[in-house]
């Protein structure tokens, strides 16, 4: 009789953590999501992502204050990230991130405060 946004499972090994990840999808993968970070999965609703979390915020702030527009801007280092990353119009992963991260960015940091004070 609980509603969850999301399960977080922490598992620190790559290989134990890819199989999960595996089974989650092939088991339940009609009722929820599941999202890699570093050393994580993220068990959330079907299509529920950082981006469309985004998208909903933009939505309701666009309704809310009719004719304004917002810039989006991101920073995070996983896999979980890449949908926000893609929303965004400016984004920023860091040095250690996984490639695929890295790829969807446009810049990439050592330091959360880097992106932070360019962005201002």
């Amino acid at each position: 009789n609980h509603e969850y946004v999301g399960v977080p499972l922490w598992i620190p090994d790559a290989q134990v953590r890819e199989a999960a990840y595996t089974w989650i999808l092939e088991r339940f993968g009609d009722s929820v999501d599941c999202h890699k970070n570093q050393d994580f999965l993220d068990i959330v609703p079907p299509a529920c992502t950082k981006g469309t979390g985004l998208q909903h915020l933009v939505k309701y702030l666009q309704s809310e204050h009719p004719g304004s527009s917002y810039e989006v801007h991101t920073i995070g280092d996983s896999w979980n990230d890449i949908d926000m990353h893609r929303y965004a119009d400016r984004s920023a992963s860091f040095n250690y991130s996984p490639d695929e991260v890295k790829a969807v960015t446009t810049d990439c940091v050592d330091k959360a405060y880097e992106f932070i004070e360019a962005s201002l």
